[in-house]
This record gives structure tokens, C-alpha cells and sequence, in this order.
């Protein structure tokens, strides 16, 4: 008899201990405080603790195989990008430019290949529910001008 639940594939376990590795980096990094009380320090302060809160939700929907794995996925992805590419914006050293070229190169071998399997597998899991055609009744008295 199929319960309600489906198993977690072996690829939700990996890509749930990526996160939770980046959940715990990024809230080491948090704990460890801002360096200063400039508000480009408190931002990046906020930044790894967001990373670190959207690092669990994900690892947690990931390892027990919930139908929102992808979504909480997905927001993890685009958070950890953009506070990467504001951190390299806001160093005077870096630039966007190399900013963008070392996440597009990490997007590009790395996190879209891993979102892209944890789409289609939860598309497996969770596939969409059937669309119900809906019949419109026509109208009574028949269109306006027919005889």
C-alpha cells in the first residue's frame, strides 16, 4: 500500500549536506560578528544570517523529501548569489565585473545542474495535478444580432 509520502532520493540527501555545509558556514560566519558598525558590515552581518536561515529551511525540505524542496531550493540559489554579487559590488578591490564571472562560473558547473535535478525529481515526486476542461454553458437568447 503507497503512503502519502514518497521516499527521498540519494540526490536529496547530497544536495541537502551542500546546504546544511552552507547553513553552518554562513552562521559561523554570522556569529562571528560584523567588523565593524559601518552599514555595509551590518548588511553583509544580515546577509549570513539570511543565508544561514534559508540554508536549513532548504536542507530540512530536501531531506525529508517535501514538496516545497524546490522552492526552497530555488530561494537559497538566488539569495546566495545575490549576497555574493553584492559582496564582490561592494569591495573596492574585486568589481562586479569579476564578481560576476566567478558566480556565473559556479552557477553555470555547478548550481544550475543541482536545481535542474531537483526540479525535474520533484516534478517526479509531485507531478502536477491533472487540468479539468471546464464546459461554458452557451448564453441563453443567443448572441446579440442572430435571428
Amino acid at each position: 500500500m503507497k503512503t502519502g509520502k514518497p521516499h527521498t532520493p540519494t540526490g536529496f540527501y547530497i544536495a541537502g549536506l551542500f546546504s546544511a555545509g552552507l547553513g553552518m558556514v554562513s552562521l559561523a560566519a554570522f556569529l562571528d560578528g560584523p567588523a565593524g558598525n559601518a552599514p555595509a558590515d551590518l548588511v553583509r552581518h544580515g546577509a549570513m544570517a539570511s543565508i544561514a536561515v534559508l540554508s536549513f529551511v532548504a536542507t530540512e525540505a530536501l531531506w525529508a523529501a517535501r514538496p516545497w524542496a524546490w522552492r526552497a531550493s530555488l530561494a537559497l540559489a538566488l539569495a546566495f548569489a545575490a549576497e555574493w554579487l553584492a559582496a564582490w559590488a561592494t569591495d573596492p578591490g574585486g568589481g562586479l565585473v569579476n564578481g560576476i564571472i566567478v558566480v556565473g562560473t559556479f552557477s553555470c558547473v555547478f548550481l544550475v545542474p543541482l536545481l535542474v535535478y531537483i526540479r525535474n525529481r520533484s516534478r517526479r515526486l509531485w507531478p502536477p495535478p491533472p487540468r479539468v476542461a471546464v464546459a461554458v454553458p452557451p448564453a441563453r437568447g443567443g448572441a446579440p444580432g442572430a435571428p
